[in-house]
């Protein structure tokens, strides 16, 4: 495998993408909700409880391993994962068992070109997203952007 296209090109420690106007395209998002959507409220009404009040970084290194640690409205959060890549996308499954799907992209957070080039991996963005846990009753959304 070639290594300008392989899973090594993610290790290092990367910035979260903050919302910072209102018209940017990608940024990251946490879920707060405590409570699953059956106690009251309707899964499309999921919107109030995310919010953007985060920072942090994740981290990959050469031994399959990485965390992420942020901050989500005043509460710190830093949670361990192990890490594999098929050749087009990385999965995550953390220390929480939830499994998380990272994709790369050439889309800049707001669309200015002055972030990237526009070349996937030359300064684009990493997409991760959780994709477990709704079958356990957990409905909370969450994305990191960096």
């Amino acid at each position: 495998m070639d290594s300008g296209f392989s899973g090594d090109q993610i290790i290092g420690t990367y910035q979260l993408i903050i919302q910072t106007s209102a018209d940017q395209e990608e940024f990251s998002f946490w879920d707060t909700r405590k409570n699953s959507p059956t106690n009251g409220f309707s899964v499309g009404q999921s919107e109030k409880f995310l919010t953007t009040n985060l920072t942090g970084k994740v981290n990959f290194s050469s031994d399959l391993k990485g965390y992420y640690d942020i901050s989500v409205d005043d509460e710190n959060i830093k949670v361990d994962f192990d890490w594999s890549y098929d050749g087009s996308k990385w999965y995550l499954t953390d220390t929480n068992l939830n499994d998380w799907i990272i994709t790369n992209s050439n889309r800049c957070p707001n669309g200015d070109m002055i972030y990237c080039s526009g070349q996937d991996n030359t300064g684009g963005i990493y997409i991760m997203i959780k994709v477990t846990g709704y079958g356990t009753g957990d409905w909370r959304n969450y994305k990191l952007v960096f």
